[in-house]
């Protein structure tokens, strides 16, 4: 959190200001509601691109712009924006305090870092589009057309940051009403750009694409032609655009824990997405209309957020800590008024709002039923918007994201492999949602109390000797149940060394724990401070990206009448299989079973630690377990997965022909299928068996490591 005297002193005086001296009621609906069209516009604007393509183009055209690459576009455009917000807070909080130098080279700084960014985002995004599509298994045939509609996508993406930032500073300084006319032009315009290019010249995808860009880029001028005609202190000299590295570091200590904020709850909703796909098309349909109905609650929750935080941020700049209260105050009852009246509207109306997505009667059964289910629960999540709102006003982006990834994604992901697991229910897994929101309700309520507090006691100065704040003490907990959980995984004696991983982990928590609590971090350089954030935090991102990944590999796609399964191998014993073994083995039986012209090939070689082959002992379990000797072949030379699958592939003919599952551990199919297509197999499915719970965390992140290692020697 930046430090109220750091930014209140050295105060000037300035014109009256709405936001610091008018009455914070009145001017917070008038600064909140053209946030909120603007919300509805953006909406708008991108629905515009998916209908006309969907009708004038067709399914694929339609696949390619809605698709996988409206995921990237909005994993993008939600990160930078949120990297964004960075300079919006700090551009308010010297805006509100008066100092005109602060704010007019935080402006310059921010607008260099949108270019610059932007530069670096295009270079590098451009060659490698289509790989990322390709690993998020896109359809092929929307793969030609999604890589079109990104890559011209990524050729905007300088205007684009550009009006983003530019947007930000202005309502920073307490103006939401021009961001939004911009918003409304942009919007008519790719519209008729939408309809002339796509309909009028035929340019399908292409005109969809550059549409979008234009309009974007029309934004991007408009809001220069602002900024640089303005007659306040944030007025852009163009010749001034430049990184000051001070400004720079504070926008990053803000920018970057909230683009890890909004990104984890983009892969938290991904993992519940994979979850909902087991569920059945009416069902997937069905959850695609409730979220098409309920944005409008997280349009008006998200809008009362960003001015909450400016708000927060200008008068917390200006030193009045009485407004700062009196802004969340009036944050959180307009927030209960608006949610009532979009609980009750719903509730009553809800039905006939989902008949605009679907008019299947099934899909609007179940899509009511989830429609109701949620809305009483929007109440839950009212704190943590304001909350989050106020402490990132304040200048701290590290506690919500903290809560954000623990209390958010880290508790859903809990709940689906604990209470899901056993009961696999739509309304099991939707009440994840509530839990999530409930609990980091009251950790977000409790935190922003102890930051208060904490800054009273300085302001005072009674803050007396150090305590243990929460943070050393949330690392010393996680170290200490690292270690712990690290003996487990050794005791266990699977054979495997990864449970020094825990070790190493517990003991850099433990040493964090420390390095906090006696003030080293805080005497750190910012640039070393900022680096290190920069860094863990795409460490998270890389740890939660292939983790949804992994998840996806746990839903059952078995295929009856498959002309072969291959049992991957794991660690055997003299006394047999070991667990994990043996339930790969139970699921191959049952395969087996229930599909009799099925041929088995177990495959695994022989560790340093083991009396035989793997592959050998599998076999010996399956005979013993009845299954007739001929239909099982062996391969006893593979020490890896890639080899297990190359190697299995010989003792057969027609590998393209064949239909073939895997049988593996459900940690262990994405790899392994993600392996098998690199090696040249084409109709594969994965078959999942059951998996130790006590033992999972550490084959969860085991998995992250492996594909991080196949990838770079090439395997996937």
């Amino acid at each position: 959190m930046i430090p109220m005297t750091e930014i209140a002193e050295k105060k000037e005086n300035t014109a009256i200001n709405p936001i610091t001296d008018g009455k914070i009621g009145k001017e917070m609906i008038l600064f909140f509601l053209p946030l909120m069209f603007g919300t509805f516009f953006q909406l708008l604007y991108n629905t515009a691109d998916s209908v006309i393509v969907g009708r004038f183009v067709g399914k694929e055209a339609l696949a390619a712009v809605g698709g996988s690459a409206a995921i990237l576009v909005n994993v993008f455009v939600g990160g930078l924006t949120s990297l964004s917000s960075g300079a919006t807070i700090i551009v308010g909080q010297y805006y509100g305090a008066g100092r005109k130098e602060d704010v007019s080279k935080s402006v310059h700084t921010g607008m260099a870092f949108a270019v610059i960014l932007g530069i670096i985002i295009t270079i590098a995004g451009i060659p490698t589009t289509r790989l990322m599509l390709e690993a998020m298994n896109t359809t092929p045939e929307s793969l030609e057309g999604s890589t079109i509609y990104l890559r011209v996508y990524m050729a905007g993406m300088i205007p684009n940051l550009v009006y983003n930032m530019g947007a930000g500073i202005l309502r920073a300084i307490g103006d939401s009403k021009r961001p939004l006319i911009f918003l409304i032009i942009s919007s008519i315009i790719n519209i008729i750009l939408d309809l002339a290019l796509v309909i009028g010249m035929g340019l399908g995808v292409f005109g969809v694409a550059l549409a979008t860009i234009f309009s974007q880029a029309i934004s991007a001028v408009m809001t220069i032609y602002v900024l640089v005609k303005a007659n306040d202190c944030y007025k852009l000299y163009l010749n001034k655009i430049k990184i000051h590295s001070f400004y720079l570091k504070r926008i990053l200590m803000i920018g970057i824990p909230s683009t890890v904020h909004s990104l984890t709850y983009t892969a938290s909703n991904l993992i519940i997405q994979i979850a909902v796909n087991g569920f059945g098309t009416d069902t997937v349909a069905a959850w695609v209309a409730t979220g098409k109905a309920d944005q409008i609650f997280w349009m008006v929750s998200n809008s009362l957020g960003i001015s909450i935080s400016t708000f927060v941020a200008q008068n917390y700049g200006k030193g009045n800590m009485n407004r700062v209260k009196k802004s969340m105050i009036c944050g959180f009852f307009y927030h209960c008024i608006l949610t009532t009246i979009i609980v009750g509207g719903l509730l009553l109306i809800g039905p006939f709002v989902l008949t605009f997505f679907t008019k299947d009667p099934v899909v609007l059964g179940i899509a009511t039923y989830m429609l109701r289910f949620f809305v009483v629960f929007y109440f839950s999540f009212i704190l943590i918007e304001v909350c989050h709102g106020v402490l990132r006003g304040m200048g701290n982006a590290t506690g919500p994201m903290i809560i954000s990834v623990f209390g958010v994604c880290g508790i859903r992901i809990l709940w689906i492999f604990t209470a899901f697991r056993t009961y696999r229910t739509m309304t099991v897994l939707m009440t994840s949602y509530p839990i999530s929101w409930g609990i980091s309700s009251a950790i977000s309520l409790l935190y922003l109390i102890i930051c208060l507090r904490r800054m009273k006691k300085e302001k005072t100065g009674s803050a007396g000797k150090k305590k243990m704040t929460i943070l050393p003490l949330i690392l010393l907990i996680a170290g200490i149940l690292c270690i712990l959980y690290g003996i487990t995984i050794m005791l266990a004696n699977s054979g495997s060394k990864f449970f020094l991983v825990w070790y190493a982990g517990g003991l850099c928590f433990v040493a964090l724990a420390f390095l906090f609590r006696s003030g080293i971090i805080a005497k750190l350089p910012m640039a070393v401070k900022g680096i290190a954030v920069f860094l863990i935090s795409l460490g998270v991102i890389f740890v939660i990206a292939t983790q949804c990944m992994v998840i996806s590999g746990f839903r059952d796609n078995t295929k009856e009448g498959l002309d072969y399964i291959i049992v991957l191998g794991s660690q055997v014993k003299t006394s047999g299989p070991a667990v994990v073994t043996r339930m790969r083995l139970d699921k191959a039986y049952e395969y087996a079973s229930a599909n009799p012209e099925t041929i088995i090939i177990v495959s695994g070689g022989q560790g340093s630690n083991e009396p035989a082959s793997e592959a050998s002992v599998m076999k010996d379990y399956l005979v013993g377990r009845g299954i007739d000797e001929s239909r099982i072949l062996m391969e006893d030379k593979s020490t890896n997965t890639s080899e297990n699958l190359q190697f299995s592939a010989s003792l057969y003919e027609g590998l393209s022909g064949s239909s073939v599952g895997i049988v593996s551990s459900n940690f262990h199919i994405y790899r392994a299928l993600a392996i098998a297509k690199k090696c040249g197999y084409t109709d594969v499915t994965g078959i999942p068996a059951d998996s130790v719970k006590l033992y999972l965390p550490n084959n969860m992140i085991r998995e992250t490591v492996g594909l991080l290692k196949d990838f770079l020697m090439g395997n996937l």
